[in-house]
This record gives C-alpha cells, structure tokens and sequence, in this order.
C-alpha cells in the first residue's frame, strides 16, 4: 500500500495541466469565435431574416385582435339569445294590451335585464322596445360607471326610426341582428363623450308564436378597443376598419368614426384598395386580416397591426450589441473560471485515480486471498478425495468400506463450504456463468438422495425425492447449478428437521407456449422446525444463520440457491412458519433433448473410448501425480508425467509420438500455467491442454483461457467431471479419435493435375500440410484478437487445395470458427480438424 503515498506522478496525471490550459485556450478561441459569427447572425446578415420575423409576429398579434373580437361578439350574441327566450320577458309578451301589463311582470323582467348589466361591465344599455308600436321602449336598463339603473317610463323613447329596429323587425325566431359599429345616438344627435357602439338584437315570441317585440343590447365597445390596443403592443399600431374602409381604431383618434362626425378617413387612402396584399410601407411593418363577425350579418372588419420598420431594426440592433457584449463577458468569466477550476479539477482527478487504485488493490487483495484459499484447501482434498477413491475401488473390506465413506462425505462437506465462499464471490463480481448442456434428470435426482440418505438415516428422518410421471428425464440446461440449489435446500431442510421428521423434494412440469422446452416447478418441503418472517428474511441474506449456532453451517447455502435461481432467470419463493417447517420453491426453463439424442459420455463410455491414447500430465506435487495414476490407469490410457514446465517441453521436443492429450497445472514450480500454454499454442497447436487448478476464477484463468486451454478440471478432482471434460476433447460425437481411421484425402486429382508427375504430386502435397501448420500456429493469435475476417483470410487462403484433395472439414471448421470466434471449444475442433488433414496428407505421400 506504499506504493499509494509515492510522490512520483503517473504520466497521465504529469499532462493534466498542460491539458487543462491548452482547453481553456481552445475554450477562449471558439466562444470569441461564436461571439463574432452571432454578432454577424444578429447584424446585417439576419436582417431580412429579422424582418420576415417581426412580420410573422405582427400577424399573430393581429390574428389574436380578431378571435378577441370575435369572442366578444359571440358573447353578446349568446346574451341576446338568452334574453329573447326568459320566461320573465315572455310572461310580458302574454299579454296581449300592453297598456295592461302588470307592474310586477315589469319589475321582474327589468330584474332580468339589470342582472345580466350588472355582470357585464361593457354593455351600456339593455331594452324591451314593442313591435306594435313603432318601437317604443318598455323596458330600458342603463348602465352608467357601473352603476345600473331602470329609466323612468316618462323618459322612454321611441326607436321605430333607427336602421337596427327596422332591420331587425324582420328577424326569426332564434335569429340574431348584429349592427354596424357606429357612435351612440341619444335624443336624435351624437352622445358624448363619443362611445363606439354595437347593437345585437333578437325577437321575443309570446307562448303562442305571436311574435311581440326585440330586446336590444348596447355595447359600450371603449373598453373593448382599449384592450385591443394592449393586445397589439405598446410598440405597436393598431388599425381597425369596417367593410366600407372607414377606422374605427386608428393611433390617431381623430381619424376614427369620420363616417359619423363628418370628416371622412379611410384605410385605402393610407395603404391603398388591397392593404392585405399591398406592398410594405418603406416607414412600416404591417400585417392586415380580413375578419368577418359570425351571423352572417356582412358586417366585414379588417385588423392591421403596424409597426416602425427603424423602430424594429434599431431593436435588433441593440439586441446585438447586448448579445454580443453578455457573450463576451460570459466568455470572459468563463475563461477566468477555467483557469481556477483547473488546479480543482486536476485535485479531483488525482483523489479519483487514488480511489481507484486503492479500490483495485483491494479487489485484487480479495480475488488473490479467495484464489490462495481455494489452491491451499483443495489441493491437500486433491489427494484425500483422489485417494478415496482409489481406495475404494480397491475391493475394500466392510470396515474399511464404512470409514472410506465417511471420509468421503467430511471432505465433501468441507469443499462444498470452501465452494460456497467461493461462488458467493463470483455471484457478487457478476463471474458465475451458466453453462447449458444435456443431462438425465432422474440419475441428478438420485445423486441428491443417495448423496444425502445416510446423514438423513443418521437423524432418523424420512427423505423423499419425487418427480412427477409428466416431468422428462433428458434435459439440457446447467445440471451443475440445479444440483447445488437443490443439494442446498435439501441439506438445510435435514438440518431443521428434528427426529421422525420428513424432507420430501418434489418436481412438476408444464410446456412452455411456442417452444420445445419445459418449465420445471421445485420444491423442497420439510416439517422441521421453521422459523418467522424475521428469521426467514436473514436466513436469506447472506451469512445470515437463525437458530444461533447449534446447527452449524456458514449461512451461504440459502442465499446462494436464491441468487443461482435468478441468474438464471427464474424466481425463488420461501415459505416457513415456527413449529410447521419450511417450503423453498422455484422455477426454471430447460430445454428437452430431441428423441434419439445420446448423452454425453460419462464415466465407463469414457473408460471405453480412452484406450490406446496418450496423455502427457504436467504435475509437480507427487500425491496429486499418484490421484492421477489411480484416475487413469483404469481407463488403459498411456499417461506420462512431468513435473514442470521446462521438463514437459523437453519430454514434447524428444517425443517420438506425441501425446493426444496434455493435463496441466496451472502453477508449476517454474512458471504459471497461462505462460507455458502460450508455448504450447505456437509449438504443438493441434494438442488439447485441460488445465487442471485449485482456483475457480481471477485473472490466471481469464489468461489461460485466451492462450487456449480447453476445459479446466478442480480440485479436488471429482471422477466424473474428470472423465467428462477429457471425454468431450479426446472422443468426438461420431465415437472415433481426431485422425482416425477414414481418411478424407484423395490424392489422385493431384496427381492428375501434374500428369502423373510424382515428384511434384508430392511437393504440392507436402507444402499443403506445412501451409496447414502454419494456419495451426496463426489461429490461437487471431482468436485471441477475435479477429473474424484473419479467420475468413485463412480459409480462403486454403479452400482451394484442400476442395482439390476432398478434404472439406478443416474448412467447414474455420467457417464454424470466424462466426464464434473467441470460443474455446471452436477453436480446439478447428486446431484438431487442422492436424488430422495434415496428417493424412503426409500419410497420402508414403
């Protein structure tokens, strides 16, 4: 941890200020940079595209003029519309003598009236007028500053002369009349001050149809214009006209209602017959719409919003000058900010790398202590499992029989809890990977049970194992993590269940939809002596132990089960109550072995297919050599052993035949194993290596891996697995040994090709093999690469040779390589299929 506290700076840290002051540098170039090519965007550049904006602008707000004119309209109508149908206005039309109206049906429908002002500031005066007779007034409310007020009968007028009234009388029922904007008229002349007015008027029907008179609203439309005039802008003009192009709103109040006031001014004579489509002033910006109110009264309106075309342009302008005088001192500060935070950044940067690397010590320190637990416990249980069961195949007496046995479960108890640390820390570092392959189910179930019959005897316990008649024997899936998680949660359960108690493991099935798999249910159920929630929830957790210590046990075993569930992809449940046992289930997929589908050869199919064959070990501790020798010499291999690696490259340089198979340590007295399987690679690449070790991750197996060692073997060595993994490199899936009987080369086309000249038949023979080797040597390098298209360059490189001797596996194997290249097995058939071409082309030229 020394190293930490150095003072000597790592290159990359050396560069950091030279790095921060070239950035703050760049940073200065490009905003000064950005600053003058905004200020040139926002100048002379943009401007027309500024303008066309500004434009864009007047013509929205122009167009919300309009729909703020027209909802008010709308309003009015719906107003005059509601009145014309109240029941109060209607009980005044019954009666057919007006002269004999009640005064209390007068007092309500003035009520009626003078509510509906009261809620409308604008509308200036609301009246029932008669049709009968000339238009007089019945009814009439004003309002005046707010305040409304019923005008006296003496004071009503008769309004049978206005334009409104007449064009009204001829209205529908549910029609409405909207009337021009004009100025308010009062005793025959103008009123003042001078109010803009809109008149909306409807008829009202007695119950009968008859029709009877109009109500009649007046908007005071001051209001109205003033807001108008804030919609379009203080910086803006606002013009508003009638259909016949007279204002109504103009900047300049004494152009506006000349139609009435004598004094005409018209929005042709400012901006011509077409100011929609009229050129733009030089002076000003304008955007007009034509606006036709609802009703269809031909009332036609035209809005024009303007404004100072040196007004807009001196604003961009000034813009400009803002924006590039904010830029520049943003760019400024940011400069000046650079320069201090770089000290700040390089600090942060350097505590980071600090933390990283002591973060990375620690989890090397971990990784090599885990890595040096594993090699110093299973190592010396390499020699004892080894031992046993050499010994027990060795005829041994009862007694001798009984205390194998029991030896044989202490150390399997032993490794399963250096096991369990070891998985939990690679389920923890995301290492732990999922390996699919075909497997019986029935022969893992009964391994669990007799594995487990003795300790559940022992404790007087039934233990039941019961597939359902449903579930398929021939699976593919991980057999060896489905036969942790249920050795797991069996064990456990034996260990809660008190005497006279019962374990029973049970399996159900159901297809998957759409695939050719099945769903397997597990549950292990025990009656023993359960536990809460409380417990059931750390005995979950890891090293988390309930009951104190009287049952022993690390606290992995549940935990483990759970988290191999969810690798892969399934769920775990647990269910337990105190004094009723427990229940642990869970689900998976597997898939099913096709009909006809062999297993891989185990343990006597490997005794049978291994003789004859050659296997160099490399070995250096002499117990682990003598297991070796008690594994294999059953099986009638030809072993040899070295015991380090200078020794086994001597015995392979020397050898007149050379081994199909190499067992190697991976640390030797001389060197690792990751280093001499390089050398193995580029001197001998058609032999496969298993590397055999007591470490179950970290960086030695991750280097062993890319220099190309097949499979690993544990320690200790559990006999099965050992003939497993040299069954599956040494024995093919056609049952015969690479390079066996069944030569694939026809030498005769060759021949042909040089005319029966045999001198050169056999120099093209001989230079196709060393080609061979060549491309033996060059793959384990591209593979590491993971260099396809180096693969692809190969194959070409060869096809043609080898297409003319029949030989096409090596071909089919380097195509098979490129598409999963950096897979081990791939690799190992190319490298096989490779040598035994070679081969029978040497052969082909004896």
């Amino acid at each position: 941890m020394a190293t930490l506290d150095s003072a000597v700076v790592p290159p990359h840290q050396a560069r950091l200020p030279s790095l921060a002051t070239r950035s703050a540098v760049l940073y200065s170039v490009l905003v000064g940079g950005a600053v003058l090519l905004a200020g040139w965007l926002i100048g002379d550049g943009n401007r027309e595209g500024a303008l066309a904006s500004r434009k864009g602008d007047l013509e929205h707000r122009a167009r919300t003029v309009q729909v703020r004119l027209e909802t008010e309209i709308r309003s009015v109508e719906n107003d005059v519309r509601f009145l014309s149908g109240s029941p109060f206005l209607r009980d005044v039309a019954d009666v057919a003598d007006v002269a004999e109206i009640p005064g209390e049906l007068i007092a309500r429908a003035e009520e009626t009236l003078a509510a509906l002002l009261a809620g409308k500031p604008s509308y200036a005066q609301c009246r029932l007028l008669h049709l009968s007779e000339p238009g007089m007034e019945l009814i009439r409310i004003d309002q005046r500053e707010g305040a409304v007020m019923p005008v006296a009968r003496e004071d009503l007028q008769a309004k049978g002369h206005r334009d409104y009234f007449k064009e009204s009388a001829g209205l529908g029922e549910g029609e409405i009349y909207l009337s021009p904007i004009n100025l308010n008229r009062e005793f025959g002349g103008i009123s003042l001050p001078h109010t803009p007015t809109l008149r909306s008027a409807a008829k009202v029907f007695d119950r009968s149809g008859r029709p009877f008179g109009l109500v009649v609203i007046n908007v005071d439309l001051r209001p109205l214009f003033a807001e108008l005039r804030a919609t379009a802008g203080a910086d803006a003009s606002l013009y508003v006209a009638n259909a016949e192009g007279d204002y109504l709103v103009h900047p300049d109040a004494s152009k506006t209602f000349g139609f009435d006031l004598g004094a005409r001014h018209r929005l042709a004579d400012s901006f011509g017959p077409e100011p929609i489509s009229a050129p733009q002033s030089d002076r000003e910006l304008l955007r007009f719409v034509r606006f036709t109110p609802p009703l269809g009264s031909g009332r036609e309106l035209v809005i024009g919003v303007g404004a100072p075309r040196a007004a807009v342009l001196g604003e961009l302008t000034r813009i400009r000058n803002r924006s590039m005088a904010t830029a520049l001192a943003a760019a400024l500060l940011a400069a000046v900010l650079v320069w201090s935070l770089a000290a700040k950044v390089e600090r942060q940067v350097e505590a980071l790398d600090r933390a990283r690397r002591v973060a990375d010590e620690n989890r090397r320190a971990k990784e090599e202590f885990l890595a040096t637990l594993s090699h110093e416990i299973r190592t010396p249980m390499n020699a004892v499992t080894g031992l046993v069961h050499a010994l027990a195949t060795d005829r041994p007496s009862e007694h001798q029989a009984a205390a194998l046995e029991s030896l044989q479960f202490a150390s399997r108890k032993l490794i399963a809890v250096v096991n369990d640390v070891l998985d939990f820390s690679k389920i923890e570092a995301g290492k732990l990977a999922v390996r699919r392959a075909p497997f019986d189910l029935r022969e893992l179930l009964d391994n669990i049970r007799a594995g487990n019959l003795r300790q559940a005897e022992e404790r007087g316990l039934e233990l039941v194992v019961d597939p359902a008649p449903e579930v398929p024997r021939h699976l593919v899936g991980d057999s060896l993590r489905l036969y942790q998680i249920l050795n797991n949660l069996v064990q456990n359960a034996l260990k809660f269940t008190p005497a006279g108690g019962r374990v029973k493991l049970s399996v159900a099935g159901e297809p998957r939809a759409g695939d050719d798999g099945v769903r397997l249910a597990f549950r292990v159920q025990d009656n023993g002596v359960g536990m809460d929630a409380r417990d059931l929830e750390r005995a979950l957790s890891r090293f988390g132990q309930t009951g104190g210590q009287r049952f022993g046990g690390t606290g992995l075993g549940l935990p483990i089960s759970k988290q191999l569930v969810e690798l892969q992809g399934g769920r775990f449940r647990a269910r337990s109550s105190p004094g009723e046992g427990s229940t642990f289930r869970f689900e998976l997929d597997f898939g099913i072995l096709p009909e006809g589908a062999e297993l891989p050869a185990t343990g006597a199919v490997a005794h049978r297919d291994l003789r004859g064959r050659r296997i160099l070990c490399v070995e250096d501790v002499a117990s682990n050599r003598l297991v070796m020798s008690a594994l294999l010499d059953p099986t009638g291999v030809d072993l040899e052993f070295s015991e380090d690696a200078a020794g086994a490259l001597a015995h392979l340089r020397a050898a007149d035949a050379l081994p199909d198979l190499i067992l190697l340590d991976l640390q030797l007295p001389d060197r690792d194993g990751a280093s001499l399987a390089v050398e193995l690679r580029e001197g001998w690449p058609a032999i496969p290596v298993i590397g055999l070790t007591a470490q179950t991750g970290g960086e030695l197996l991750d280097r062993c891996k890319r220099a190309g060692v097949t499979r690993f073997v544990w320690k200790p060595v559990e006999p099965q697995r050992f003939y497993e993994a040299i069954g599956e490199v040494l024995v093919p899936p056609d049952g015969r040994a690479p390079g066996g009987a069944g030569s694939e080369i026809d030498a005769s086309p060759v021949r042909a090709l040089f005319d029966g000249d045999a001198a050169k038949a056999e120099r093209f023979l001989t230079t196709l093999a060393d080609e061979l080797d060549e491309v033996a040597r060059a793959l384990p390098g591209l593979v590491e690469r993971l260099d396809a298209e180096g693969v692809l360059r190969l194959h070409h490189r060869l096809q043609n040779g080898l297409r003319l001797v029949g030989a096409t596996a090596p071909l089919d194997a380097l195509a098979v390589l490129a598409e999963e290249v950096g897979g081990g097995k791939p690799l190992q058939s190319c490298l096989a299929a490779l040598a035994d071409a070679g081969r029978q082309l040497r052969s082909a030229n004896a």
